[in-house]
């Protein structure tokens, strides 16, 4: 639920000049005369009963329909106050007729969040998505500052292709300061 709306940063908190601004964001060379979209997004992405991750499939929907310049979606991923993760009932079924099947942490993040970023990228070639941990992930060390997670162990050997996930993926600490 969102609690706070900001828009319109004041020009202080700008180290980039006015012309400088003016000419990224509507000249030719840099947007083709559209402002930059970026669209921001905080989990948990489950609810805490389930382990479905509706929520973030109705955010990448959206991302879709509004297909933003940046996507930063902000952890918890595996929200260690989900019913289900802090029961140790992490389970997956792969379809209706098999038996369900015991994960890890990491696993699940791999099988509902990594896989729907992976076919959110398939269909939004000119997106780029930036992700941020939280304490809260179950899969993630929660000592602060965090480290990103490691793109070779939850992105790498799980999606269809590597040089475009790595192209469209940035992978963040939290807290950290990135430009775009």
């Amino acid at each position: 639920v969102v609690e706070k709306f900001y828009a319109n940063a004041s020009p202080e908190q700008s180290k980039t000049k006015p012309d400088a601004l003016l000419e990224f964001n509507h000249g030719s060379a840099y947007l083709d005369n559209k402002p930059m979209q970026v669209m921001v997004s905080a989990g948990p992405y489950c609810v805490l009963d389930d382990l479905e991750y509706d929520p973030l499939g109705d955010v990448l929907d959206e991302a879709k329909k509004t297909n933003p310049d940046v996507l930063i979606l902000l952890g918890p991923f595996v929200d260690v106050a989900n019913n289900k993760i802090s029961n140790g009932e992490v389970y997956f079924k792969l379809g209706e007729d098999q038996d369900p099947m015991e994960l890890s942490f990491k696993d699940l993040f791999k099988m509902q969040v990594v896989q729907k970023i992976d076919l959110f990228l398939e269909s939004n070639p000119n997106t780029h998505v930036v992700v941020v941990p939280s304490p809260n992930d179950a899969h993630h060390p929660s000592v602060f500052p965090q480290s990103p997670f490691s793109f070779h162990e939850l992105f790498e050997d799980f999606v269809e292709n590597v040089e475009r996930t790595r192209r469209q993926v940035t992978l963040v600490s939290n807290p950290s300061m990135f430009k775009i």
